[in-house]
């Protein structure tokens, strides 16, 4: 019975720790942590956040941030227009290798969130003043909801690289209501 419990110990460790015996990495009920950087033409920032992997899904929340360009057009310069929101986002599993190294997900979330113009003090005070004259404000609250479609490739039992893909349409805005952003970032499931 001894030999035999040593044999099954032995044997579960060395299939929990062997990269081939990883198709539960993204087991019902698996935490992860993830964080990454998002960019458009006009656009940086970056999210981090903490989710659960269900059945044939993926649960999470976080907080990002981006930084948007406007030009205002008398001065001819560009203004910043920092936001910063909080997330919760639902994706569902469509597609994903036997092996779930690699997985695409397709869902959405929803946002609240600030937007302030000129966070860092850059623009000229006669450039933001004539923002302000044609109805930018300088801070808002803003709200709405994006379609997101990421792709999560494991390069190690716990590590993936996630590549998100948003279309954000965002409501009280300064800057426009929609959006794209795509991304690359990690994720580390416990």
């Amino acid at each position: 019975m001894k030999r035999f419990l040593i044999l099954a110990i032995g044997i579960f460790l060395s299939a929990a720790i062997s990269y081939k015996a990883q198709a539960q990495r993204t087991a019902y009920g698996t935490v992860e942590v993830h964080g990454s950087v998002l960019t458009t033409l006009s656009s940086f920032g970056g999210e981090i956040g903490a989710g659960q992997y269900f059945q044939r899904s993926y649960v999470g929340g976080g907080v990002s941030f981006t930084n948007r360009l406007i030009r205002e057009t008398t001065h001819n310069e560009k203004v910043n227009v920092e936001r910063i929101t909080a997330f919760a986002d639902w994706m569902y599993r469509p597609y994903g290798t036997r092996d779930r190294k690699f997985s695409l997900y397709v869902g959405g979330d929803i946002f609240i969130g600030y937007e302030r113009m000129d966070l860092f003090n850059q623009a000229t005070k006669s450039c933001l003043q004539s923002l302000y004259n044609i109805g930018y404000s300088k801070q808002k609250v803003i709200y709405g909801f994006s379609p997101r479609i990421e792709g999560e490739l494991f390069i190690a039992p716990q590590w993936a690289i996630i590549f998100p893909i948003r279309v954000p349409l965002t409501f009280n805005t300064q800057v426009g209501i929609f959006g794209f952003e795509i991304g690359v970032g990690a994720r580390c499931n416990f």
